[in-house]
């Protein structure tokens, strides 16, 4: 797995999308969140995801994606603070974000310091 994901001290899950992504690399950056949500107790869970290393995304990427929004749902509304992507890509993305009819926010940011902002003033 190329993707790294780490639990920054304020309690923001950053996701660093790296390379070619497939429905494995969403798998297994999904099962690293998911270890840190439990070891942590995290009760608001909020992401800083970087796509700025990003290469090609699968469409059965593209499905898991969807799926693992879907399955964060239990949680609540999740907060995703996206950088690194194109005003093109931004538009794809806010599609399946329709299409999987989530409650999470996700707003697109164009560096790290105003994402984190963000996330940091909806604690």
């Amino acid at each position: 797995m190329n993707d790294k994901v780490i639990l920054k001290p304020d309690g923001i899950l950053h996701v660093m999308i790296i390379g070619k992504q497939t429905d494995e690399e969403v798998h297994g950056s999904s099962a690293i969140s998911d270890c840190l949500i439990r070891e942590r107790n995290l009760e608001k869970i909020r992401y800083l995801v970087d796509f700025s290393q990003a290469g090609s995304i699968t469409p059965s990427a593209r499905q898991a994606l969807k799926e693992r929004m879907r399955v964060m749902e239990h949680h609540g509304s999740i907060e995703y603070a996206v950088i690194g992507v194109s005003p093109a890509v931004s538009a794809l993305i806010q599609l399946y974000i329709k299409a999987a009819k989530t409650k999470s926010q996700v707003r697109f940011f164009a560096n790290e310091q105003e994402a984190v902002g963000w996330l940091k003033s909806s604690k």
